[in-house]
């Protein structure tokens, strides 16, 4: 858990594909969402005259003779009053008071004079008694007034509803309202006012209206001798004041608005007739305007509208999720094929324990990308998400999804050895059979008055419950319908009970599915990693005659040592017994990469391998620490047994591969701190050992750099050093120096000399470098074919199949190479020509010949043939003779093998050719 937390903080694009592509889908959504028309039953409207531009021009008129009414005056008192008009300044308002605030302070008067040239233009009309100001003119389709068209200027009043009141007493209403509609005052400004009329019945009143009262009043038992006020009172109830409410039918309220204003203002003035204590700001009417009932058709068009929206945000939740498991992914696959998984379990971890570990660190990972996407949800007030029964809903769907396809992608990690590619293509199929499968049951769903298809989406859907995404997918879209179907079901169906999301045939099959799912992915996947599908050593047979029929005799000795010794009383630290490798081809071509090889090594004793690519010497490394398994034998370490046991031998066993098994972000000192812990070491004495490692393989410097940055070099000291935590009995170093410079191979080779001399550590290498072997290996073999050609010292080898000596001669004209050619013959007829170029000859000459007579016969030559001869060399047959006589003979077998395969590919297609001949 640790080395994870050291390589997440430094991966940049895992935080790229877990956290922020997911919050960039999910925003993608929404916004989308948000975009989208709503088709939504809209809310109540509130009907005042404030939705137009301010300030809102408004007027009242009063009649000019006394015979305005109690009530006319009560109620034009009540404008020019708090709260003044309508509900806006009530102490309960409906409306926005950010919106339409309310100004607290009292109502202000304004007297305005009317200027001498519009009172003289209205003299020329005589407005007094017409009441009829100058007339218009119609000019390029536009009304053109005159000076004083309208009538004088009015007096007003501005209150604290921030509108304009004129008092137009005295003003012929729609004279002024005609004449001044086009005045830039009052454009889209002036939508409504109040005209208070001369109460008729006052103006008429007669012996018909004195017969009508006396009657009524005889009718309810008063007396006809009472006084005229009652009579006026009950005429009044009878014939109330008529007072006219204007509109402009341009504001599309402006009716009910300014109706609604009248209403407010006679609530207030009747209010105050009876109690002058009363305070009216607590008293109002509100107009709302309420939608009117969709119908069938709206409705089922707002939920397909609303269906198609769920569905395309359940399809960006699944490009957001996509692209978490694949990332896992990557690490996985690097360090498989790194082999650096394989190097943890020889330091000591157990497969399940691996799993189980990296299962952990993946879900925190998820669960933090997943709490990313609730709190945009939240944040955004997605309802359908949010709602209290969906919440818990959707925290379990997107856990579980988690659960599920983690463990799913610890099994496809096998399938790629590239990690970009595994994450590119992983992420494709993610998406891929999320929106097939769940685009593909809303398809099906919207046909739902076929039979047919309505069969054939049922079953789809049960079979779709394999998939991770469609689970996800198909979860998210139900659960949103069923957010939908609540919400509408409980607005208009009386005593409806709110459906749970998690209900079986909604959301809950799907997760059901989602946990059986998460559970046996990761069985699947503890058994893959123990080889569970893996045929066993009995099901690939070791092939007959398999020993060579001319083993060399000290593989022979060698093999005969470890057989008589069964108990191993020599005291060999590894022994391998008959190790045996075959790897199964198409067709029943099986391929024996390793062929019964038996050795022993002792402690202190460095033991080579040597072999060109394919001779088996990784194949060997690999059965060694339990990579892969053995066909046949078995080999022991410490007496410990491979196939048995394999966690005391990996306690044993120190391993550098060939290939660093390092992660590219975590620093040496993390590695070492890593793999120190893997080894049971105390924790308080991991940094001493740690340091003495650094210190040991000069990495000091570069201690906490992460390994991206290494040189080959710093990389191969460091694998080193990893396979020197714990203090293992032999250490598996497979080509140690490879891809280092000369100064750093020579710092290795003495760090491998102490590990043998001084710490009698034993140690087994693979090489291509002959040099490094001389230097460093008390014995070596050199394999051909899976197969020991030859085993001991390097002198022994030198001696045994050196072959003689190597005479190089070197002419100072080439076309003298025959003449000296025949003269070497001559001498020394043992000696055979190897090869010739240019100006040099390469002889051999067998042991046979001595060096005395060598020697003597070639400055002999020198001197009769000096001006040929410009000198010569004689060394003995050097290691990397001796290793390329036996590597040509696996050339030479498999460029046999390849020439078969050829010619057997050629037969197969002529004879393919041959089968249809021509006329």
């Amino acid at each position: 858990m640790i080395k994870r937390f050291h390589r997440t903080k430094r991966n940049t694009k895992g935080f790229i594909a877990e956290i922020i592509l997911p919050i960039l889908f999910i925003l993608l959504a929404i916004v989308v969402t948000k975009l989208a028309p709503n088709e939504a039953e809209p809310p109540m409207l509130i009907l005042h005259p404030w939705y137009w531009n301010k300030p809102n021009y408004i007027f009242q008129s009063l009649p000019m003779n006394e015979n305005a009414s109690l009530i006319s005056l009560s109620v034009k008192d009540t404008f020019t009053r708090s709260p003044s008009l309508g509900t806006r300044c009530i102490t309960t308002t409906m409306l926005n008071k950010r919106l339409y605030p309310c100004m607290n302070k009292d109502i202000s008067h304004f007297d305005v004079q009317t200027s001498a040239a519009v009172m003289n233009a209205l003299n020329s009309v005589n407005y007094n008694q017409t009441r009829i100001s100058p007339a218009c003119d119609c000019w390029n389709k536009m009304q053109t007034c005159p000076i004083g068209s309208g009538g004088p200027a009015a007096s007003f009043d501005i209150t604290n509803t921030s509108d304009i009141l004129y008092d137009l007493q005295g003003f012929n209403i729609t004279d002024w309202l005609v004449k001044t509609e086009y005045d830039l005052e009052y454009l889209m400004k002036r939508f409504g006012g109040f005209e208070f009329q001369p109460n008729p019945i006052l103006n008429s009143y007669d012996i018909v209206n004195e017969t009508l009262i006396n009657r009524i009043l005889n009718i309810t038992n008063q007396s006809s001798t009472e006084n005229k006020a009652s009579k006026i009172a009950l005429l009044f109830r009878i014939n109330p004041p008529q007072i006219s409410v204007w509109y402009n039918n341009k504001g599309w309220p402006a009716s009910v608005a300014f109706l609604n204003i009248f209403n407010n203002a006679l609530l207030r003035g009747l209010l105050t007739q009876g109690n002058s204590s009363i305070d009216i700001s607590d008293y109002g009417i509100t107009a709302i305007n309420h939608p009117l009932p969709q119908s069938e058709l709206q409705i089922d068009s707002d939920l397909l509208s609303q269906a198609t929206l769920e569905l395309f945000t359940a399809i960006c939740i699944i490009f957001a999720l996509a692209f978490i498991p694949a990332s896992f992914l990557v690490f996985l696959i690097d360090e498989r094929v790194t082999t650096s998984k394989h190097l943890q379990f020889v330091s000591g971890v157990k497969g399940i324990t691996y799993w189980c570990g990296n299962l952990l660190w993946d879900l925190a990972n998820y669960c933090v990308s997943i709490a990313c996407c609730m709190v945009i949800f939240l944040i955004f007030k997605i309802e359908a998400y949010i709602y209290k029964t969906n919440f818990l809903c959707l925290l379990l769907l997107l856990f579980l999804y988690g659960f599920s396809i983690i463990p799913l992608m610890y099994l496809i990690n096998y399938f790629f050895t590239t990690p970009s590619t595994g994450f590119v293509l992983i992420s494709c199929v993610n998406i891929f059979i999320g929106l097939i499968t769940t685009i593909s049951t809303f398809i099906l769903e919207t046909f739902d008055g076929q039979v047919d298809l309505t069969h054939i989406n049922s079953i789809l859907k049960k079979l779709f419950l394999i998939f991770p995404h469609y689970c996800l997918g198909r979860g998210l879209f139900d659960m949103s319908q069923t957010y939908a179907i609540n919400t509408f079901s409980l607005k208009y169906v009386a005593g409806y009970v709110p459906i749970s999301p998690l209900q079986n045939d909604i959301v809950g099959r799907n997760l059901i599915s989602l946990f059986f799912q998460g559970i046996i992915f990761f069985a699947l996947a503890i058994l893959a990693q123990y080889r569970f599908f893996i045929p066993d050593r009995g099901c690939m047979r070791t092939p007959k005659n398999l020993k060579s029929t001319n083993e060399d005799d000290d593989v022979a000795a060698e093999r005969k040592r470890i057989y008589l010794d069964p108990d191993n009383t020599s005291h060999d630290v590894l022994r391998m017994v008959d190790l045996v490798k075959v790897y199964g081809g198409a067709l029943g071509n099986n391929f024996t990469a390793v062929k019964k090889t038996c050795v022993g090594v002792k402690q202190g004793e460095c033991f080579g391998l040597l072999g060109i690519n394919g001779s088996g010497k990784s194949t060997t490394f690999k059965m060694l620490t339990g990579e892969i398994s053995m066909t046949d034998g078995n080999a022991y370490v410490n007496n410990h047994s491979v196939i048995k046991q394999l966690d005391a031998v990996r306690q044993n066993i120190g391993y550098c591969p060939q290939f660093d098994a390092l992660d590219s972000l975590l620093t040496a000192r993390e590695h070492l701190y890593f793999y120190a812990r893997l080894r049971g070491i105390k924790q308080k004495n991991i940094p001493f050992i740690t340091d003495c490692l650094l210190k040991q393989l000069g990495l000091t410097l570069w201690a906490d750099r992460p390994v991206h940055q290494y040189s080959g070099g710093n990389k191969r000291k460091l694998s080193t050093a990893i396979s020197l935590i714990g203090n293992p009995s032999i250490i598996f170093m497979d080509e140690p120096t490879t891809g280092m410079d000369v100064r750093a191979k020579r710092f290795l080779w003495n760090c491998i000399l102490k590990l043998t001399r001084n710490d009698r550590k034993s140690v087994v290498i693979t090489s291509h470098s002959m040099e490094e072997c001389e230097t460093l290996c008390n014995r070596l073999v050199i394999m051909v074919n899976g197969e020991f050609k030859c085993l001991g010292s390097v002198q022994h080898l030198k001696e045994k199949f050196g072959d003689g000596y190597t005479i190089l001669i070197r002419t100072n004209i080439d076309t003298n190479r025959k003449t000296v050619i025949d003269y070497i013959q001559q001498q020394i007829p043992e000696a055979i020509i190897k090869e010739e170029h240019n100006k040099m000859m390469h002889f051999r000459a067998s042991t046979n010949v001595s060096l005395y007579r060598i020697f003597g016969i070639l400055e002999k030559a020198r001197d009769e043939l000096k001006s040929i001869i410009e000198d010569y060399t004689v060394t003995q047959v050097t290691l990397d003779d001796i290793f390329v006589n036996f590597a040509k003979v696996q050339e030479e077998n498999q460029i046999s093998k390849q020439t078969s395969q050829d010619e057997n590919s050629f037969k197969l297609l002529q004879k393919r050719t041959n089968v249809v001949k021509p006329i």
